[in-house]
């Protein structure tokens, strides 16, 4: 072999190391980014989770301060509340709706929904919106224990709670299935809340939960 096939067999050779060097750095880089990417997901779906967590307390409280100032019951012993209370409960139950939105509209875009998830949503957001309406009405909210509302209420918040911290992520989100998705969660409706209140009403009845 002469000396300039000599060298040209390791200019092949040094060509392959290096050709070998950046693809498997490229492949490297790709799999961190990868990895990165999934990491950064997990993260903001464990905030969305505990923002949801803490919007449902925030839902249990208002709710429960609004049942105790609205009661026209006797009471043992009486309670004097300050005139601001409605308008305080009310700010504060328009706030956490504006947070529920925020989370279905994230759900909406980022996650792969069934016509299931789509209608527990859409019933969540309805569900929630009833706090707002009592207050601004003032009508009182009677979701206790022997109530449907009570049952269903948490019934979705349970559902929901698993939708965010499902894994069917959308590889690539288009906006345009995004507005169709998020269109048919608001279309659900008061009276499709109400319509599934009466059957859980029922199924609960034959139960013999009351």
């Amino acid at each position: 072999m002469s000396y300039a096939e000599s060298v040209q067999l390791e200019m092949i050779k040094t060509g392959l190391v290096c050709c070998t060097l950046v693809f498997g750095w490229v492949i490297g880089q790709r799999i961190i980014t990868y990895w990165d990417i999934k990491k950064k997901r997990q993260e903001l779906d464990i905030a969305a989770a505990t923002q949801f967590h803490k919007l449902y307390g925030e839902f249990k409280e208002v709710s429960r301060l609004w049942r105790a100032f609205s009661f026209i019951g006797e009471r043992s012993k009486q309670l004097i509340f300050p005139e601001t209370i409605p308008l305080e409960l009310l700010s504060r139950a328009v706030t956490a709706e504006g947070g529920v939105e925020a989370i279905i509209v994230k759900l909406a875009t980022e996650r792969v929904l069934e016509e299931d998830d789509i209608k527990t949503l859409g019933l969540f957001r309805q569900a929630y919106q009833q706090l707002r309406q009592a207050i601004r009405n003032g009508e009182s909210l009677e979701w206790t224990y022997d109530k449907p509302e009570y049952h269903l209420f948490n019934d979705l918040a349970c559902k929901t709670t698993c939708i965010i911290s499902s894994n069917k992520t959308k590889k690539s989100p288009e906006s345009s299935a995004a507005t169709n998705i998020l269109r048919q969660i608001t279309s659900i409706r008061s009276i499709d809340w109400d319509d599934e209140l009466n059957r859980l009403a029922t199924s609960l009845e034959g139960k013999g939960v009351s």
